[in-house]
């Protein structure tokens, strides 16, 4: 039974693995070829420890706005319908001074980066347990209460791109619906993430809705994903 990946499924679990990368890789540097000039960093390094700060910063100012957008809401109430105002002063919004931008990509990028440090000579077990990058031993699972997770599902080109993690199944069946008045219709049987749908968008748009389940020895197991929505055309 293998591991499971190394990669968080949530934003929050991306932004710590990141942070805890770039945190740590200096420690193994010299042995993984990754030494920079003069002290500083590898050049190979330098966007993943950029991608890191910058992540961060977008995930902390989501929670502030989402917190703003809450206090805010209640005092704009307060005030249409003359109660007492919550907290006695207006809420302020979040600071605004981001780091440096990076590019699209930052998942894209730490994996390339990562494949190319486990393909280094000197690279052991130990040294990915120690950045993060081996993955856990899968737990146990609860066949019976397993769904997956397609969250992320996103038009990517001219196809629909559906994430999902295989852990210790054989694969999941995926169904769509294309808002045509069908409902839900087979699309695929997929054993090896992510999976790509192939279906020409409609001339004038539309929303696709996904689901999936998983599989074993080609019965479904476990319970059916919650359906994400994808806007197309």
């Amino acid at each position: 039974m293998g591991k499971q990946y190394y990669l968080p499924t949530d934003d929050e679990g991306k932004a710590a693995l990141f942070e805890h990368f770039r945190d740590h890789i200096a420690e193994y540097a010299a042995t993984l070829g990754l030494n920079g000039s003069s002290g500083g960093l590898h050049p190979d390094l330098v966007p993943q420890a950029a991608d890191a700060t910058y992540f961060r910063w977008l995930i902390s100012q989501c929670g502030a706005s989402r917190g703003y957008a809450s206090s805010l809401t209640a005092w704009k109430d307060a005030l249409r319908d003359d109660t007492e105002l919550p907290n006695g002063s207006q809420p302020v919004a979040p600071a605004h001074t981001p780091p440096p931008a990076v590019p699209p990509g930052i998942v894209l990028r730490f994996q390339a980066l990562v494949r190319s440090i486990k393909g280094h000579k000197n690279y052991t077990v130990a040294i990915g347990e120690a950045l993060h990058i081996e993955g856990d031993e899968p737990a146990l699972l609860d066949r019976a209460s397993a769904r997956p997770d397609l969250t992320g599902a996103k038009v990517v080109g001219d196809r629909v791109r559906i994430p999902w993690v295989k852990g210790t199944f054989d694969g999941v069946r995926i169904e769509a619906d294309r808002g045509d008045d069908k409902g839900w219709q087979f699309l695929a049987i997929d054993t090896r993430p992510d999976y790509a749908d192939s279906e020409p968008f409609p001339a004038g748009g539309g929303v696709w809705k996904y689901r999936a389940i998983y599989l074993v020895d080609d019965q479904k197991v476990g319970q059916w994903s919650a359906a994400v929505s994808v806007r197309v055309g």
